[in-house]
């Protein structure tokens, strides 16, 4: 499950990342979306798109999708699926200092 290692991530590189999730009408629901961040008690903020605006910007068709943004909000990294490694991520991360 990708909650764990997105929360480590934010956790441990607070001070380089702004992690926010950002949950979508199109799958979920506000009280879904609400017992999840409740239950995984993310450190990072987490919206609501109840209009999936953020689904079309990005071209997301699928969930769960992470997407990794540079300072300049340019995509450096996506993933799909419930799948996402730690060490991959903080190396992205790496090259971007």
């Amino acid at each position: 499950m990708e909650a764990p290692v997105i929360e480590q991530l934010a956790r441990d590189n607070a001070h380089r990342v702004t992690v926010i999730g950002i949950n979508a009408a199109g799958w979920e629901s506000l009280e879904r979306g609400t017992a999840f961040v409740t239950t995984h008690r993310f450190s990072f903020a987490n919206l609501w798109d109840g209009s999936n605006r953020s689904l079309e910007h990005y071209g997301i068709t699928a969930t769960p999708s992470k997407r990794l943004l540079d300072g300049h909000g340019e995509e450096i990294g996506a993933w799909r699926g419930l799948t996402v490694n730690l060490d991959d991520l903080e190396e992205l991360l790496d090259g971007l200092e």
